[in-house]
């Protein structure tokens, strides 16, 4: 590795829908328990309408500090000290980091950086290569599964997994609101693609441990909430299909809501 790449700093933004949930795993992290130090900050949003209306704030302001300078606010000695753009870190609150989880993170992230300057978002688990042409990558634990691909990393992305994306702060990339808890990543990777930018997977495991079936009896509101996010994300980049996701392969218009058709039972209300 070229160490002459400056360390980003990770700032780290979770949106807490269920408090008993976030204590047992992510805030078990060791990086994030009492006095741990693997991040330069640390954003528990509550009540948020999307992804986006949790993750962008942050991303906004650690923008703004960055391209101010070094100054002597907060948030702008926090965007400055590393030497490097920072990133912003968006995580589900079901997600447990082994110890030193940031450092690995970190590292592999300026490994991937000397590959790709021009890289603005980074996940751990994903599709790399676009349209039928698509492969699996990562390294995780899901839902008592591992799922560890075959494909070398880091890689290329063309999707990534929700579970955790990280975006450089200065890329100008945002999350888009209208997908409110879905699809947003992989939104990410085709901004990122349309800008010029890259995006990758990066080798840093956690343990992902969702409620969410990945198929048959799950609530109602979720489906509900996943269908409409797909119609968005099929509507927005219809000129880019076919399009597949870990969760989704979306040639036309009406494939996602098809597929919960298909593969799924809603039920009551239920929590997701």
């Amino acid at each position: 590795m070229d160490h002459n790449i400056a360390s980003p700093a990770l700032h780290l933004v979770c949106a807490v829908s269920d408090k008993a949930v976030l204590h047992r795993e992510l805030m078990a992290s060791p990086d994030l328990a009492p006095r741990g130090t693997g991040f330069a900050r640390v954003v528990l949003v509550h009540g948020a309408r999307s992804a986006a209306h949790a993750c962008n704030p942050v991303l906004e302001r650690l923008s703004r500090a960055w391209s101010a300078g070094l100054g002597g606010d907060e948030d702008t000695a926090l965007a400055n000290d590393a030497g490097a753009a920072p990133w912003v870190v968006w995580i589900h609150q079901d997600v447990r980091l082994a110890e030193g989880w940031a450092a690995q993170f970190t590292q592999a992230l300026q490994h991937a950086l000397q590959r790709w300057p021009d890289l603005a978002v980074a996940g751990v688990y994903g599709l790399s290569g676009f349209g039928e042409e698509a492969v699996r990558a990562g390294d995780v634990w899901d839902r008592g599964a591992h799922l560890v691909e075959p494909t070398a990393l880091p890689c290329t992305a063309s999707s990534l997994d929700e579970l955790l994306v990280a975006v450089r702060a200065d890329s100008g990339l945002l999350l888009d609101p209208e997908l409110g808890f879905d699809f947003y990543a992989t939104d990410l990777c085709l901004q990122a693609t349309a800008r010029g930018l890259s995006a990758a997977v990066l080798h840093a495991p956690v343990r992902h441990a969702s409620g969410t079936p990945r198929e048959g009896a799950a609530p109602r509101r979720v489906l509900d909430r996943i269908a409409r996010s797909g119609e968005v994300f099929e509507r927005k980049w219809a000129a880019q299909l076919p399009v597949f996701t870990p969760c989704f392969e979306v040639r036309q218009a009406g494939d996602v809501r098809a597929f919960i058709e298909q593969h799924f039972q809603a039920v009551g209300e239920g929590h997701g």
